[in-house]
Formats: C-alpha cells, sequence, structure tokens
C-alpha cells in the first residue's frame, strides 16, 4: 500500500489477472498433478514432475497475449516481461510446492511458501515508499526463482517428457482438469468481477 493510490489500482488489476490465470493453472496442471502423483509409483515421480514444469510453461506463454492486451488497455505494455517472468516462476514454484505436498515432504512444501511469500514481502517492506509496480513483480519473480533454482539440476538429470507424452499428457490434464475449471472460475469471477470492470 505504499503505492500511490492510481499505481495501487493498476497494480491491483494486474495481480487479479494473475490470480485468475493461476486458477487456470491451478485446473489444468496442479490438480491433475497433486492427484497423480499420489497414486503413481515413485519412479513416475520425476516425469509427472517434469510435464507439469512445462505445461506451466506452455500455459504462460499461452496467456501471454491476453496479458499483453491487458497490460495495453493499462498504457503499462511495458511490464510485460516482468509480469510475465513474476507469473511463470510464480506458477513453476507451485508445481513444487503441490509435488512436496502430495509426498507428505511439509516442510519442504513451507519453506518453498516461505520464500516465495515472505521473501518478497521482506524486500517490499525494505525498499518502503520508494517501491514501483516494476519492482513489486521482480520481487515475486525473484524469490520464486531462488527457491526453485536448488531444485531444477536433479529434475533434468535423467529422460525428459518427449512431444509424443506431452500430447498424450495434455490430453489427459483436458479430461481431469474440467470439473476443477469450471468450479475454480465462478469462484474467481465472483470474487473478482469488479476488478476486471476497472480494466
Amino acid at each position: 500500500r505504499a503505492l500511490p493510490v492510481a499505481e495501487y489500482g493498476i497494480y491491483s488489476v494486474i495481480l487479479s489477472f494473475l490470480l485468475f490465470f493461476n486458477t487456470l493453472h491451478q485446473a489444468f496442471v496442479i490438480y491433475p498433478l497433486s492427484v497423480r502423483v499420489v497414486s503413481a509409483p515413485a519412479t513416475e515421480h520425476t516425469r509427472l514432475l517434469q510435464t507439469a514444469m512445462l505445461l506451466s510453461a506452455l500455459g504462460a506463454v499461452v496467456l501471454a497475449p491476453l496479458l499483453g492486451t491487458a497490460l495495453l488497455s493499462m498504457n503499462r505494455f511495458t511490464l510485460l516481461p516482468v509480469v510475465f517472468l513474476a507469473l511463470l516462476t510464480w506458477q513453476i514454484q507451485e508445481a513444487f510446492r503441490r509435488d512436496f505436498l502430495a509426498r507428505n515432504r511439509a516442510t519442504m512444501a513451507i519453506l518453498l511458501d516461505v520464500a516465495r511469500y515472505l521473501g518478497p514481502l521482506a524486500l517490499v517492506l525494505s525498499v518502503g515508499a520508494s517501491i514501483t509496480i516494476t519492482g513489486i513483480f521482480l520481487c515475486i519473480a525473484a524469490m520464486s526463482a531462488i527457491a526453485i533454482t536448488p531444485l531444477q539440476p536433479g529434475l533434468w538429470r535423467g529422460s525428459v517428457v518427449g512431444l509424443t507424452g506431452m500430447r498424450r499428457e495434455l490430453i489427459h490434464h483436458w479430461r481431469m482438469a474440467g470439473p476443477v475449471l469450471g468450479a475454480n472460475l465462478l469462484f474467481s469471477l465472483a470474487t473478482q468481477w469488479f476488478l476486471w470492470v476497472l480494466v
């Protein structure tokens, strides 16, 4: 809330878009990952997490034009790179977090949450009144990236999901996502419609 009123309004609208995109991500990526990791043998965990990360990146790229259009409508198109980076790193961090929870590794999930949520808070508070919208989303992106960077090397050591495998995964995720997507969209639109009207 250290931002000027107009800047805070723009930040709120951008954040509402990210939360909406996270609702889609929750349905298409996180829910299938959570359900499948619990029942899958340990040998499948790496492949499922790889799939979730690749689908997260693909989803962020698909949503980038919509994000750019929203920013353009507010005359803030120059924010696209940093907001996109915040979205991508946030969603990948969430994939790791849900994987840890599904495998009953709550301590690791909590550590990710501390880095992702308390890290940006500490950075923003330390900057104080000189914070900008760009700075806020850079904090989100930086702390999410810092949280997931140590987890990356082991994930990609073995075989990587191929194109054929990804096609099957897309179909599987789409089938699982329908009911969750419907419920999430109803909740999202019911709680954030007033912010969308501001755009």
